[in-house]
């Protein structure tokens, strides 16, 4: 079959493009029956829709996940068939061999016309030319619907072009029978239990019924593989070597069963050998992945594998290695990059990264395929040194030889004049510059990248370098604009009515008001990200959100509600079964029960948030976790074991390079020093955490390590190095516009001036940050701060004003519950008591008396 491109009467009587009759052959007899609706979650959503409003959206990319059999095809052949458009699939562009450089690329830009559709059918396999394929899309302002069986592999894919596609991901059917309409209610039962919510196996049940009268023993999908097999196995032992090899490469041109072809499509009539012009392959995915478990490796690894190796592996090295990932066959695997060390480059390097971002096993790769990555530079295409350079910037930790992989991309793109693939790579670039991309080339790289893409009017891509832009200002403090980028960025999600992308644009809102301390605000965008994602069904985004949202109510001493929202956060990631979510928010309880002074039930989180690091091998999160438990300890009183867990972090921190963590452990050092009275170490600690942070250019860090060095100066009574570092901080916090910080550091400054014996210095910096609490709403400061000025008074004998200050200390904090400050308020009080008896004040005395009883 050479020609695809057909017209297909629609429902509207419009011509469209539809190869379903074509394309998918047999798949359409298959699906005959109504489609299915889906019942996810308790609410019914028709996903046909869901694909019909994004192509009538602005945005340019679908993601399509789900297991093997789920329905992903048929949600496609469903949304063309109500709509009027132009539909191709990349499969059927009928290329001998696609993975050859550029065949593709070629193709679709001859045929692909903006607002045309592309369909990737069975990414797993064509993963090799999906970058070509996005490039076309872009550059022709058409679409891209993407089917994978997992998202995450074609998600990177595209957010290496800087696009972040709308997702769809079809989970389990949770109304079986209407795909089995069936008399018999016993078998349907059956049928239910055996197909586990998946529609291909519920039809391969159907069918193997129909054929053996028979499903007596079959309790799982499993057992209904197996007993397909066995029928086969039993009535045409003959046909199954071919049958196996077939499955192994995931297709076969011509009629392998040709003479066989009656019986033989009785006996398999439960999975189907589907036609697609001259080429023959086994359907569904899972059932061809079945026979190739059974036939080569139940119960080891045959002889026969290796035979069967060793006949394809010049021609379908790619099909073969596919096969395996699925089936999680990592020897198997070995074998084939074993014997694929002289084969093309292009082969090769598809082979190697398939391989690394199943396995992520760099030993495992290496010995058997070699450094592959190396091969790269015998290529003059630039869509693999931008595949190479991810895998030695993001997995190989190789900085500088991703930087040259991209700096050779660059100058091939520009040889073909390809203006996404160069504002891509300015942005690539970007990101490899050293700490993080703080350095003024790597805003160079992104402004030319965005530039470029403002022109093309590619949004995505502004997005992710708005985005990105707004990150880098942040971490340089410069908030305002930080802000400023990621208001552009929300502008454009608006406009594309992209859910996930204003969810994730609010939730970045959030943070950076968060950093300067602005709570009200930053709780308003969690908010609205949360009501967003809970609207869409972002279940783990809703759930990133809720934490968010605890931490700032936490961060107010809002306990009740920083508790609701961990407490709802960890709900969600235990129902989505999602380990990692799961462990964050037992670090967050503990973290809410430490400040509480709840030290027992805080361990207790902490330690079950370690288990599940431990079992997930996440190093990092380990870290963090020994972190907390060292804070808890240090809030205890029990300096030995703060200091043992907060070595623990460092260790860990210094060996994965982690600087920010490596700072932060040191200031936290210092501090379980400075509680011991050991200063002399406490300013050691905090001098190596402001070079670290000095060094990473963390403005904000470096505010908070000087107010730390005028703490532990104040206390050690040198006045002037105490005001030294106050006021450092407090530049750095007022060009943060820290309101909170500044206000933090006005106290401090009161509280030096006032050891110093000037008085009215001391109040003029009370009064500073009595002014921002105030402004700000913040009760606990207000009384803090009126507590300190009317301690200030007493001292100075000023009795009245003192007396006025201190009843309204001690009341906000008996409100609030704070029964330390209030205890604190309240010998204060009796202070003053005290010195109106001495002055032989009655009346003063007994309203004060009064006034304590009352409260």
């Amino acid at each position: 079959m050479t020609v695809w491109l057909k017209n297909w009467s629609s429902r509207k009587g419009g011509n469209c493009l539809l190869i379903a009759t074509d394309f998918y052959g047999e798949e359409m007899e298959r699906h005959k029956h109504d489609f299915v609706f889906r019942n996810e979650e308790g609410e019914i959503r028709d996903r046909v829709k869901e694909i019909e409003s994004w192509i009538k959206s602005s945005r340019n990319f679908l993601l399509l996940s789900g297991e093997g059999g789920i329905g992903k095809s048929r949600c496609c052949i469903e949304a063309a068939k109500r709509d009027e458009m132009t539909w191709i699939n990349l499969r059927g562009l009928n290329i001998k061999n696609p993975q050859e450089t550029g065949q593709v690329k070629k193709k679709l830009e001859r045929i692909l016309k903006a607002g045309m559709i592309l369909v990737f059918e069975d990414y797993q396999e064509y993963r090799s030319i999906l970058s070509e394929a996005v490039s076309v899309v872009l550059q022709k302002k058409a679409k891209l619907l993407i089917l994978s069986r997992e998202p995450d592999s074609p998600r990177r894919e595209l957010k290496s072009w800087g696009q972040i596609p709308l997702e769809i991901h079809l989970k389990k059917i949770g109304n079986i029978p209407e795909i089995t309409p069936l008399d018999d209610s016993f078998l349907l039962s059956q049928i239910v239990k055996i197909s586990e919510g998946n529609p291909a196996i519920a039809r391969m049940a159907v069918e193997h019924f129909q054929m053996t009268k028979n499903l007596n023993g079959i309790k799982d999908r499993y057992e209904l593989l197996n007993s397909v097999y066995q029928n086969i196995e039993e009535r045409m032992p003959e046909i199954l070597p071919t049958l196996a090899k077939m499955a192994l490469v995931r297709g076969m041109s011509g009629n392998p069963f040709a003479e066989y072809e009656e019986r033989f499509r009785e006996v398999l009539s439960a999975g189907q050998i589907t036609q697609e012009g001259d080429f023959y392959r086994i359907r569904p995915d899972i059932l061809n992945d079945h026979i190739v478990k059974k036939y080569y490796f139940i119960p080891y690894v045959r002889a026969r594998f290796e035979e069967s190796v060793e006949e394809f592996i010049q021609t379908k090295a790619r099909e073969m290695l596919t096969t395996l990932i699925h089936l999680n066959q990592k020897e198997a695997c070995k074998v084939i990059l074993e014997k694929s060390k002289e084969l093309d480059t292009q082969t090769v390097i598809d082979l190697g990264l398939a391989a690394y971002e199943k396995f992520e096993d760099r030993g495992f790769i290496v010995k058997s395929l070699g450094e592959f990555w190396t091969r790269v530079w015998e290529l003059e295409d630039p869509d693999p040194y931008n595949s190479i350079a991810h895998l030695l910037h993001r997995d190989l930790s190789k900085r500088e030889e991703a930087a040259r992989c991209w700096e050779k991309a660059l100058s091939l793109y520009e040889r073909k004049r390809d203006e996404l693939g160069v504002a891509q790579t300015y942005y690539n670039l970007g990101s490899v510059e050293p700490d993080g991309g703080n350095s003024e080339k790597a805003r160079q790289f992104y402004r030319w990248s965005l530039e470029i893409k403002e022109k093309l009017g590619d949004f995505q891509g502004m997005i992710q370098a708005y985005n990105t832009l707004g990150k880098i200002c942040r971490r340089e403090g410069e908030y305002e604009r930080t802000i400023q980028f990621y208001e552009k960025s929300l502008a454009i999600t608006e406009r594309l009515v992209d859910f996930q992308g204003m969810a994730q644009t609010y939730g970045n809102l959030g943070s950076i008001y968060s950093q300067k301390g602005d709570w009200e605000s930053a709780i308003q965008f969690y908010e609205k990200s949360l009501e967003i994602t809970e609207k869409v069904g972002e279940l783990k985004a809703s759930a990133d959100h809720s934490l968010c949202l605890g931490s700032v109510y936490l961060q107010k001493d809002d306990f009740e509600k920083a508790l609701h929202f961990y407490e709802k956060a960890l709900k969600t990631f235990k129902k989505l079964g999602n380990l990692y979510g799961i462990s964050q928010a037992y670090g967050s309880l503990g973290s809410l029960y430490s400040r509480q002074g709840e030290y027992e039930k805080a361990i207790q989180f902490h330690e079950k948030s370690l288990e599940i690091f431990e079992k997930l091998e996440d190093i990092p999160g380990m870290a963090k976790t020994y972190n907390n438990l060292g804070s808890v300890f240090r809030r205890k009183g029990d300096w030995g074991k703060a200091i043992q867990f907060y070595e623990k972090t460092l260790a860990i921190s210094e060996g994965l390079g982690d600087l920010q963590r490596v700072a932060q452990i040191h200031g936290k050092l210092g501090s379980v020093y400075y509680s011991q009275g050991d200063y002399k170490r406490t300013i050691q600690f905090y001098e190596k955490e402001l070079e670290i942070k000095e060094k990473l250019g963390d403005i904000h860090g470096m505010a908070k390590t000087y107010n730390n060095l005028g703490l532990v100066h104040s206390k050690r009574g040198d006045i002037g190095q105490a005001l030294h570092f106050y006021e450092k901080s407090l530049a750095i916090k007022k060009k943060l516009e820290d309101i909170h910080g500044m206000a933090k550091t006005y106290n401090n400054l009161g509280i030096v001036y006032r050891r110093k014996g000037d008085w009215g210095k001391a109040i003029q910096f009370y009064e500073r940050d009595l002014a921002i609490s105030e402004r700000l709403g913040d009760l606990q400061g207000m009384a803090q701060t009126q507590g300190n000025i009317g301690s200030l008074y007493l001292e100075q004998g000023k009795l009245e004003e003192a007396e006025k200050l201190l009843l309204n200390s001690f009341a906000t904090f008996a409100e609030l519950g704070a029964k330390p400050d209030a205890a604190t308020a309240y010998g204060a009080l009796q202070d003053l008591i005290t010195k109106y008896r001495r002055q032989d004040d009655e009346f003063g005395m007994r309203r004060v008396e009064k006034a304590i009883r009352s409260l």
